[in-house]
């Protein structure tokens, strides 16, 4: 009886042990979903202290990453791309313009931090948090400049500090491959446009989808 006993528990354990550690190692993974305003783009005079504020449409979010699984935590480097275009554009007197054209895009390199939380089902829950930068672009806006509309295009860029925080579930469809779906928020701290005259801030609510491979 006894044998029986230390067999089975032995049994046990070392199934609990495979289950484990079956997720470590390398992964690759991808990224696709929705960019939301997390609120409009808020321009900021530094010389008037004014604002104006450009809201725009919901857009585009990619992201390809890599990193290393250690278990229940995981950190990757990642590389994100978002875009969304312009619709319009309140000034500080509440007069709102239709934008003709314009949109705001995003490159970002970001460490991004993992926790997963596993159970008894293929189902895993996790929470994420990530730092990095990003390269903010402003391309072919139109009313950029307060009280003031011109046909020539506008377009600026700026390099910031970058950070997101998020939550999601993945599902393990093999050992080695994971479908999951998230949700983010990321945002960036300020940045300049005409010459440091002018400064936007801006976040994002991103809903993704996207697929994990370890190797």
């Amino acid at each position: 009886m006894k044998k029986i006993f230390f067999v089975s528990l032995f049994t046990l354990l070392l199934a609990f042990s495979l289950s484990a550690y079956a997720g470590e190692g390398f992964y690759m993974g991808a990224n696709i979903g929705l960019s939301m305003s997390g609120g409009d783009l808020d321009l900021k005079d530094n010389e008037t202290g004014k604002i104006d504020a450009l809201e725009y449409d919901s857009g585009i979010a990619l992201g390809a990453a890599a990193g290393y699984d250690f278990g229940s935590a995981r950190i990757e480097g990642e590389f994100v791309y978002q875009k969304n275009d312009f619709d319009k554009l309140i000034n500080p007197d509440g007069d709102v313009s239709e934008a003709s054209s314009g949109d705001l895009s995003s490159i970002a390199l970001l460490i991004n931090g993992y926790y997963d939380f596993h159970n008894n089902t293929k189902f895993i829950p996790f929470v994420t948090a990530g730092l990095g930068f990003a390269k903010v672009e402003l391309n072919n806006i139109v009313h950029v400049k307060r009280a003031k509309v011109t046909d020539a295009p506008y377009n600026d860029d700026d390099t910031v500090f970058a950070y997101q925080v998020g939550a999601g579930v993945g599902y393990a469809v093999t050992e080695k491959i994971t479908i999951e779906s998230k949700y983010r928020y990321f945002a960036t701290s300020d940045f300049e446009i005409t010459d440091g005259t002018e400064k936007l801030e801006h976040n994002r609510h991103n809903l993704l989808f996207g697929i994990r491979v370890g190797f």
